[in-house]
């Protein structure tokens, strides 16, 4: 109950705030230049990258699987482009948008130790889907960035569930996901620390949903009313920049993910919140990564 309530109070300020936004003539001004900038960029080049992660993950079935289950690690590979653009921010920050495809595995064997797993449900998974990050960043003197993102995937997962639970409510859980492609989605946040020009090291947390099965319509209406949310923040990002032109990338990132952090807490026992809907798979994944562009 105090998560729906934050989450209102956070969604009737935000539009309040864009209504009150719109009366003003040179703030709509504002606005309109900032999506002429975002439609007919000048001098913004994609560039090509290539990423590894390595992350812990916690699988996880909503709190309704009694049986342990062991925990997992992933490797991870995207592959994508990504862009810089300073058109419309101030001096030290600038606007990083990024689409990419990614294939990644996740194992309760990829661990770095040789200890032997000798209890609880073992877990083996390959995913792949396509993914988009936005965010804002800092430009330092010495011209070294720093970059706070939000990323949203859609996916689809086929997990080989082991050591099937002896418990009969838990296997008929683990039945539903074992061996089959199933759709999903996840949202990410983290932080990219350029290590020289052409590297970057990203750190980062990921909370993963995979669907029993797939409601279409339920589904879209979930997604659309928090894509709504994440465009009008993204949007009204340049009324940051005249409140506070220095903090505009951690203003953004905090909102952005506090925002997908309450709707995937929701969809962790509801797939498809606020609809009634049945409960996912979970993973929750904290990562490292380095991203090669060239």
């Amino acid at each position: 109950m105090k998560i729906t309530t934050i989450l209102f109070l956070i969604i009737t300020s935000l539009f309040a705030y864009i209504g009150h936004a719109k009366n003003d003539t040179s703030r709509i001004s504002e606005i309109d230049n900032f999506l002429n900038k975002l439609k007919y960029p000048k001098e913004v080049k994609n560039n090509y990258f290539l990423e590894l992660y390595y992350g812990l993950e916690l699988p996880g079935f909503g709190g309704q699987f009694n049986t342990p289950i062991v925990k997992a690690f992933s490797l991870d590979l995207r592959y994508g482009f990504l862009r810089l653009d300073t058109s419309f921010t101030q001096i030290g920050n600038y606007y990083f948008a990024s689409e990419y495809t990614f294939l990644r595995n996740t194992s309760s064997y990829l661990k770095l130790d040789r200890k032997k797993i000798t209890n609880g449900v073992t877990t083996d998974a390959w995913c792949f889907g396509f993914g988009y990050s936005n965010g804002y960043g800092y430009s330092l003197k010495d011209k070294t960035k720093f970059t706070l993102y939000n990323s949203g995937t859609i996916n689809w997962t086929k997990v080989d569930i082991e050591n099937f639970p002896s418990n009969p409510s838990d296997s008929n859980i683990a039945v539903l996901f074992d061996e089959e492609f199933r759709f999903g989605t996840s949202f990410d946040c983290g932080l990219l620390i350029d290590v020289m020009p052409v590297l970057k090291f990203d750190i980062g947390y990921e909370h993963q949903i995979i669907f029993p099965r797939h409601l279409a319509l339920k589904w879209l209406g979930s997604s659309s009313l928090e894509l709504l949310i994440q465009r009008a923040i993204d949007l009204y990002g340049i009324e940051v920049i005249n409140l506070n032109r220095s903090n505009l990338p951690a203003v953004n990132f905090l909102i952005k993910n506090a925002i997908s952090f309450l709707f995937y807490e929701f969809r962790r026992h509801q797939m498809n919140w606020p609809f009634k809907s049945e409960t996912p798979m979970n993973y929750d994944n904290m990562r490292i990564g380095l991203k090669l562009v060239f």
